[in-house]
């Protein structure tokens, strides 16, 4: 079982807020994007820590960055936030459940999640450093069962500079292909209507607080959304991915931040021929 210890978070929820008002963490992704998985023999080690992985390409969309290898036996994939409103969803300050379901066809039959919302709600003081353990799920029709990871899965994570960034690594005979492609849905939401709420009062006063502090509208007043964006990927040399969604609002020093919304980023993912045996 592979634990995933987070580093150097201490973030005020005052400093959340204006961090999520910098690039709020809201995305559906339609249609799918594609990412290349190269082959590659590099030894790769699932710690967070991706200098030893090659030079290659990205999918970008809604602040989070994503890349993919293999090596013939598994894939490897990270999952890096570079906005505001990612980071705060990918080092569970908001307290949104991460789930990454690897799909069978069109229905979501295994998945790996960080179930943020186990921790409860954050302390006044700020989040303390600690770890979480990722679980993993498998679905049967309607039903999900959850189970620790097996041994022949890991995973790993890190924050180094304040960039989260997760690692995985898993065989590619658990995963499904369909002309040549391993569909994915990378997936945030919070574990029940309860603690959406309250994170949501926690949201509501700290924007009091902060609109108090730097003269702005008056104290009670809703946070709105900022202005809608679009999503998509950067493929290698600056082109685009397809799909289209929230990108998050980047407001002015009077904007009022909006509550981060789930996300929804739909991959395909090519995993690519490697050396033939002799």
């Amino acid at each position: 079982m592979m634990k995933m210890a987070f580093k150097l978070v201490f973030i005020l929820l005052p400093a959340l807020l204006a961090a999520v008002c910098a690039g709020t963490a809201r995305a559906a992704i339609w249609g799918r994007g594609k990412l290349s998985a190269p082959w590659s023999q590099a030894a790769i080690a699932v710690d967070g820590e991706i200098s030893d992985w090659p030079p290659g390409e990205t999918y970008d969309a809604s602040g989070l960055r994503f890349r993919a290898l293999n090596d013939g036996e598994s894939l490897y994939l990270t999952v890096s936030a570079h906005e505001a409103g990612a980071k705060a969803v990918l080092t569970g300050e908001i307290r949104q459940d991460v789930t990454l379901w690897f799909l069978d066809g069109k229905t979501r039959a295994l998945g790996l999640r960080l179930p943020f919302g186990n921790l409860g709600l954050p302390w006044e003081n700020g989040l303390q450093a600690g770890s979480i353990e990722p679980e993993l799920l498998t679905a049967e029709g309607a039903a999900v069962s959850t189970a620790p990871l097996p041994g022949n899965i890991e995973f790993g994570g890190e924050i180094p500079g304040r960039v989260p960034i997760y690692e995985l690594k898993i065989p590619l005979a658990l995963l499904k292909t369909a002309d040549g492609k391993i569909a994915l849905d990378f997936t945030t939401a919070y574990a029940s209507p309860e603690l959406e709420r309250q994170m949501k009062e926690r949201f509501q006063k700290a924007a009091e607080r902060r609109s108090g502090a730097q003269g702005g509208p008056p104290e009670g007043m809703k946070p709105q959304g900022g202005m809608s964006g679009r999503g998509g990927g950067k493929m290698g040399g600056g082109m685009r991915g397809g799909g289209k969604g929230g990108g998050g609002g980047r407001g002015g020093s009077g904007a009022q931040p909006e509550f981060p919304s789930p996300m929804e980023i739909r991959l395909s993912v090519l995993p690519g021929a490697g050396r033939q045996k002799e």
